[in-house]
């Protein structure tokens, strides 16, 4: 379907955002690699504030634009040079679940 996004998408995907940067937080402790858990919260927090950006500026978005965009976050991160490769790999890791959520709503 090629609809925008409506008010209740947006809030299913804030929510969706919401709740694994909770469940990252309360399952971090059971992990040895912590930065990989670290950044993944950080990807999962990146949709948080986009979301809130496009509500509060009333951005009108199709399903594929928000896929694009976190697409083209996911390939800047993945060619970029860090001190801690494990930590990129956990931010495209919530960027990639974040597109499938997407894709999966957008059926």
């Amino acid at each position: 379907m090629n609809k925008y996004l409506d008010y209740n998408d947006i809030l299913l995907i804030e929510k969706y955002s919401i709740e694994k940067c909770i469940d990252i937080l309360l399952n971090v402790k059971n992990h040895k690699d912590t930065d990989y858990y670290k950044g993944k919260y950080k990807g999962f927090l990146y949709l948080k504030k986009l979301i809130i950006y496009i509500k509060n500026k009333k951005i009108n978005l199709k399903h594929y634009n928000l896929y694009d965009i976190l697409k083209t976050q996911k390939n800047n991160i993945r060619y970029t040079y860090y001190y801690n490769q494990s930590f990129l790999d956990g931010i495209c890791a919530a960027l990639y679940e974040s597109m499938n959520f997407l894709s999966e709503m957008n059926q």
